[in-house]
């Protein structure tokens, strides 16, 4: 059975995990499984981490595999590790990992981080990964879970998939056909890895003083600020920011665009066309549902969280999120609906974003081949949004 250390009270650890040494002198290695959730800025901790990379390996004794190159430890080309425990094979995931650990036997590298969002849905593949090296003596696993407020979560589930499924005309649709498992998956990663090795944090501000990234560096013992890092890039990849309420709207209406539910070249579009003004920052809500809904969705979920909170981080109360819930009477509008006022504006900064950029980067003769492309699309918005307009007139 491999080693496991007990993390303080609460599962959430506060202080290092210093290198551990067993009993014929070597290194004990612990896996990070960071498993999501989703909506909880895994691409921003993704994103560090793969600029990071060469940092944590030479001066943290952290892997984190670059399973797109021979050489693991080095290059920014594998931003996470989703590819892997997603092959049908099943076997993927399990090499992988087998490599990352005999680098580090052979380098005496004492963490290895893997990071699959979907990986918090899925604890059979823990279980296999569990029956593969559990007689290695010289391993300890230790399973990360961000958690979001269920309301929060399913207004941002919705402009990432469910805003793009044709079986949704309406977030509220969207809603009533998900069914959040989260506490039943945490007991099951439980009795694979020892509930002990399962450390949960709640995703919220409140909860996070000193950021997401710093947080996340904490659990695996290291100090983010006492050293120097690399800033990623700000790319729709790496932060995978919201939008405002049009934009989505926007999203919503062009369903027949996208090739499935992770189809993310529309929003990489706006992402690079649209100012800041129109993105939503993390922790900024969307408020696409009314008070009245969202305490619903908090009453249905209630007691799941109260049981995360009371089993793996060791609250009593049973309270996993800080914010207040919603007063049905705060101020709420529904949403009005797009209009030729909030589309022009939106259209203009596109079109006037896309000619500077060509002009400073295209030559001539792809520029009149993109902008043919471009044009073709307003068009099909155009289309959209007329008949959009002509059904509510």
């Amino acid at each position: 059975m491999f080693n496991s250390v007990r993390a303080n009270e609460g599962f959430v650890i506060e202080g290092n995990i210093r290198n551990l040494k067993i009993a014929d002198g070597d290194y004990m290695i612990t896996i990070y499984i960071h498993a999501g959730a989703e909506k909880t800025g895994t691409s921003a901790i993704q994103a560090f981490l793969n600029y990071n990379r060469e940092n944590l390996i030479n001066n943290h004794s952290c892997l984190y595999p670059n399973n797109n190159s021979l050489a693991i430890h080095k290059g920014q080309n594998c931003h996470n590790h989703c590819k892997s425990i997603n092959q049908p094979d099943n076997v993927t995931i399990l090499e992988d990992i087998e490599k990352s650990i005999n680098f580090c036997k052979k380098n005496d590298i004492s963490k290895i981080i893997i990071s699959a969002e979907g990986f918090s849905g899925r604890p059979g593949v823990g279980e296999m990964i569990f029956k593969k090296f559990q007689n290695d003596s010289n391993l300890s696993f230790r399973l990360i879970v961000f958690i979001r407020r269920p309301d929060h979560f399913f207004e941002s589930s919705w402009k990432q998939w469910g805003s793009k499924n044709s079986r949704f005309s309406s977030i509220k649709e969207y809603i009533e056909e998900q069914n959040i498992r989260w506490l039943d998956n945490l007991r099951k990663f439980a009795n694979i890895f020892g509930r002990e090795n399962i450390i949960v944090h709640p995703y919220e501000k409140e909860q996070l003083p000193e950021g997401l990234i710093n947080e996340f560096l904490k659990i695996i013992g290291i100090c983010y600020s006492e050293y120097n890092w690399i800033t990623p890039p700000e790319t729709n990849l790496n932060l995978n920011y919201g939008f405002n309420r049009d934009i989505i709207e926007i999203l919503a209406l062009n369903k027949s665009f996208y090739k499935n539910v992770h189809d993310n070249t529309l929003l990489n579009f706006f992402y690079n066309t649209l100012p800041d003004t129109y993105q939503k920052k993390p922790y900024e809500r969307y408020d696409l549902l009314s008070p009245q809904e969202r305490i619903i969705i908090l009453e249905k979920y209630e007691v799941m969280t109260q049981a995360i909170a009371r089993e793996f981080l060791g609250r009593e109360d049973g309270k996993l999120f800080y914010e207040p819930w919603p007063d049905v009477h705060e101020p709420w509008e529904p949403y009005e609906g797009l209009t030729v006022e909030k589309i022009v504006p939106i259209f203009t900064q596109i079109m006037y974003n896309i000619d500077k950029k060509e002009d400073c980067q295209v030559k001539s003769k792809r520029k009149n081949g993109f902008k043919k492309t471009v044009l073709n699309y307003l068009s099909f918005i155009k289309t959209k949004l007329l008949s959009v307009f002509t059904r509510r007139s």
